[in-house]
């Protein structure tokens, strides 16, 4: 067997094992956000229609019942949702920032690696240790939903609710930030050699929005301040705020499917196209001076 068969065969074969665990991935992300809705549901539905004239009302029984079984399996849906998105983004920003194994002369190509070493000593740091912070705060406060002296789904906070989603906006602003940066880098160092096509897919805006999940990035840290502030708006917010949860990472799963997302083999490509381009550019000086 040639050696291009066996890299053809090679390719199929780890194709659909990825394939197979996006599929999982994505399918559990539905899974949780189908019980989520489920749960708010029964809630609404036991609030407002079957325990409506109890006595004091909704108020009274939203109180009495704020660490019912259905609301902490609502808000521990929220965190294992939250927690895989978490993990799909530290995966994708380690992706964005890497680069071709081999070392280009190329100015452009300097650039990767610096940016890449850049990300190196301030991942760690800040998305990774945001990140566990923000899986602590959430196990802490599912805990905490489920005492009877929890007060969740009123207008009284615990600390450890605005922690968690504190957390968690500064951790995806913080990935947000670094992906955003990669793309907008690379655009910058390749808008002379890469086709425009290969730049719309993968330096566009759509690619920074998607990618970068700037509208769940920014919807999470409304919920953080409305959260913070007591703002009666924070129960609608945090619906929408569970909804974006999933779908963004149903959308990057969707250009990792079509092969528009950044991954190794993007930046290999554009690392080779690099290369060739400052190899044609030497061979250009090179003739233009023994031709004078």
């Amino acid at each position: 067997m040639s050696s291009n068969e066996n890299q053809l065969e090679t390719s199929i074969y780890v194709g659909n094992a990825l394939s197979a665990i996006l599929y999982g991935y994505g399918a559990i992300l539905l899974l949780m956000l189908t019980i989520y809705g489920v749960m708010i549901q029964t809630f609404g539905q036991l609030l407002w229609i079957t325990y409506r004239d109890t006595s004091g009302g909704p108020p009274v029984w939203l109180v009495n019942h704020s660490h019912s079984w259905y609301g902490v399996l609502a808000s521990a849906m929220t965190t294992i949702s939250n927690t895989m998105g978490d993990g799909l983004m530290v995966t994708l920003v380690d992706l964005t920032f890497d680069t071709a194994s081999n070392s280009y002369s190329t100015a452009s190509s300097l650039l990767y690696h610096t940016s890449k070493k850049q990300a190196s000593s301030h991942l760690p740091h800040l998305a990774i240790q945001r990140g566990i912070w923000s899986v602590v705060s959430s196990i802490v406060t599912t805990i905490k939903d489920a005492s009877p002296q929890s007060n969740f789904w009123a207008l009284t906070f615990l600390p450890w609710d605005v922690a968690w989603i504190s957390c968690t906006a500064a951790f995806n602003a913080t990935v947000t930030f670094m992906i955003c940066y990669r793309i907008m880098a690379t655009n910058w160092a390749t808008r002379d050699i890469l086709p425009a096509k290969v730049l719309r897919t993968h330096t566009g805006l759509i690619s920074m929005m998607v990618e970068g999940t700037i509208p769940f990035t920014l919807l999470g840290i409304a919920y953080a301040i409305s959260e913070a502030t007591e703002n009666v708006s924070q129960i609608c917010l945090s619906r929408v705020w569970m909804l974006f949860c999933v779908l963004s990472q149903q959308f990057i799963i969707l250009r990792i499917a079509m092969g528009m997302a950044w991954s190794e083999d993007t930046v290999n490509q554009v690392a080779l196209n690099m290369s060739l381009e400052g190899g044609e550019e030497e061979s250009r000086v090179m003739s233009e001076k023994q031709s004078a």
